[in-house]
């Protein structure tokens, strides 16, 4: 369902951006079936039924995931400290697998949850949905039209420094023009999400309802996509894994040394995550 890829989403976002790991990761499960219950109202079986698949999927992401997303910052602070682009290519391109694990391993208990559903509750869900998703679209178009080019950019550059600490002219030059080439899938994404959520309503509501499908809308998280959203998507991901590799070898020591200091936070509140 929407809900599981939105946190599966966040909790990946909070190792790169600015938020508590740990705050993000503790809360996540309340924060989910809080979600979940907001969206449809559940029988008390039925709430039971899900509390219970929150707990076993995070009992599962903390003794599975959380060691892979700690070998996974590893590598990439090995690779850094000796700029060995090679291995950082290969766990970049490694990093789609982070959802591909979590969605395959909810998918099937998700699904049979939702098969459970009255026909009133999935028709709930579907309209509660459609409003969610159409608060979220015109957020992002407001924050797009109130944002300017230099907002944008000095948001970004500021990510950057986070990481690398002091960013040379001559970096900041080509982060510039990095961004510069990027090309806008906003609109798309939009667009994907609206009828990501059509072909939801359909499967969800057919008689039987469409395991294979919903199977997919789950797992599958370019599905939906137009060719041109997803050489779009792939055309910006191509170009900022060639800009960091390009990068890697002109990091300086104290820059490396940055980095590596970052990751160590992020190990920190995974090994805390993990002992709890």
């Amino acid at each position: 369902m929407l809900m599981f890829r939105i946190v599966l989403i966040l909790l990946f976002s909070a190792m790169i951006m600015s938020c508590s790991t740990r705050l993000a990761y503790t809360y996540a499960d309340w924060w989910l079936e809080w979600q979940v219950e907001d969206l449809v109202e559940l029988n008390d079986e039925q709430e039971d039924k899900l509390s219970a698949l929150i707990d076993d999927f995070f009992t599962w992401h903390k003794n599975n995931e959380l060691p892979e997303y700690a070998q996974l910052l590893r590598d990439f602070d090995h690779a850094i400290e000796k700029q060995n682009t090679s291995l950082f290519l290969k766990k970049y391109q490694e990093l789609p697998l982070v959802w591909q694990r979590s969605s395959a391993y909810i998918a099937p208990k998700l699904i049979g949850l939702m098969d459970e559903l009255t026909q009133q509750q999935k028709l709930e869900l579907v309209e509660n949905l459609e409003l969610k998703q159409q608060e979220q679209h015109e957020k992002w178009q407001e924050e797009a039209e109130q944002e300017t080019n230099e907002d944008r950019m000095e948001r970004r550059v500021e990510n950057l420094e986070r990481w690398l600490g002091h960013v040379t002219p001559e970096q900041l030059e080509s982060f510039t023009s990095l961004m510069a080439k990027t090309k806008p899938t906003m609109q798309d994404r939009i667009e994907a999400r609206q009828q990501w959520l059509v072909a939801f309503e359909t499967a969800l509501i057919s008689k039987p309802m469409d395991e294979m499908e919903l199977r997919r809308l789950i797992t599958d998280i370019n599905y939906k996509r137009t060719k041109a959203h997803q050489d779009k998507s792939d055309f910006n991901r191509e170009l900022f894994q060639n800009w960091f590799a390009q990068q890697l070898g002109q990091l300086s020591q104290e820059q490396r040394d940055n980095v590596s200091d970052e990751i160590a936070d992020y190990l920190a509140d995974i090994d805390y995550l993990a002992a709890r």
